[in-house]
C-alpha cells in the first residue's frame, strides 16, 4: 500500500510518496499552500490520484511536545481533508525535519534560492521515511 505524506507550509507544501510496499519514500511535488481549503483539496486530489491508503500530514509540536500555531493549522487541514476522503489521515510528529531538510541540501550543495523551493519536499520525504520505520519497526516487533 502506498502512503502519502505533506510538509504543511505557509507558502509551499512538500509531498512525498511511498513505493507501493511501503518500504521507500521519494518526493513528489511541492504545491501552493497560501489558501488551506484549496490546500485540502489539492491533498486529497493527490492521495486519490496515487492511490494512497494513508495520508500522513507532519505535525510540527514544539519541542516541549505541545501544539504550535502552525501544529493547529494542521490540525484543522486535517479536518478538512477528512470530511472530503475516507483515506485515512494520521498526523505525525515532525519536529526539526525541516532544519535537518535544510542540513541535507546545504550539505548536497544546493544554493539558498534553490533551497527554498526543495526543503519542504525534502521535509515531506523524511517525515514519510520516519512513519514507514515506524510502521516496520511495530510489524517486526
Amino acid at each position: 500500500m502506498r502512503t502519502i505524506a505533506f510538509d504543511i507550509g505557509d507558502v509551499r507544501t512538500g509531498a512525498a510518496l511511498s513505493d507501493p510496499d511501503g518500504i521507500l519514500a521519494s518526493a513528489l511535488s511541492n504545491i501552493p499552500s497560501e489558501n488551506q481549503d484549496a490546500l485540502a483539496g489539492e491533498i486529497v486530489r493527490l492521495a486519490e490520484t496515487n492511490q494512497a491508503g494513508e495520508i500522513v500530514l507532519g505535525n510540527p509540536l514544539k519541542m516541549s511536545g505541545e501544539a504550535s500555531s502552525q501544529s493547529e493549522k494542521v490540525e484543522k487541514i486535517s479536518e478538512e481533508i477528512k470530511k472530503n476522503t475516507k483515506i485515512p489521515v494520521i498526523l505525525w510528529d515532525e519536529r526539526l525535519t525541516t532544519k535537518m531538510a535544510t542540513g541535507f541540501l546545504i550539505e548536497g550543495g544546493e544554493r539558498r534560492k534553490d533551497r527554498k523551493k526543495k526543503v519542504d519536499r525534502v521535509a515531506a520525504v523524511l517525515i514519510l521515511q520516519s512513519y514507514l520505520d515506524f510502521k516496520k519497526s511495530r510489524q517486526n516487533a
